[in-house]
């Protein structure tokens, strides 16, 4: 038995004549990016996506990036998937010494902020392109006090 496409983009029929709906995936991207203040903080992180780090997001510094991913966007019959993003400490830092924020935008949209590491969650349609940065700025733990080594 042959499928070929009839009519409507979300069918398709076989020879036999039998019709069906074949639901079609769909695709976005989603990209985190870590920026540090000040830069040259020896901080790594792990940039994460749906829990698990992504790309080549693995213990980054300033700079870092996953990557575009390429990530599930739904089907045809289903349109739109969520996912989260969010980053980990790695080697070198502690989340408690950083005031961190996030913006995330697709697309040249209006970007979602907030503070946090996440997770940050997303609802990726059909060819979306998710930019997420993760920025962590050191705080000053001796502000006001007289700190000694």
């Amino acid at each position: 038995m042959r499928v070929q496409a009839a009519g409507g983009a979300n069918s398709a029929r076989t020879t036999s004549g039998i019709g069906a709906d074949f639901p079609v995936p769909f695709g976005g991207k989603i990209q985190v990016n870590k920026v540090l203040v000040p830069a040259t903080d020896p901080g790594k992180f792990n940039l994460q996506i749906d829990g698990a780090t992504a790309g080549t997001g693995d213990n980054v510094g300033d700079g870092g990036t996953t990557g575009a991913i390429a990530v599930s966007a739904g089907t045809s019959t289903s349109p739109g998937a969520t996912h989260t993003v969010s980053e980990a400490a790695g080697t070198g830092a502690d989340l408690a010494s950083y005031t961190t924020t996030y913006s995330c935008a697709k697309d040249g949209t209006a970007p979602i902020t907030g503070t946090g590491s996440g997770p940050v969650t997303l609802t990726v349609n059909k060819d979306d392109s998710w930019v997420c940065t993760f920025t962590n700025t050191r705080k000053d733990l001796c502000a006001g006090v007289t700190c000694t080594a």
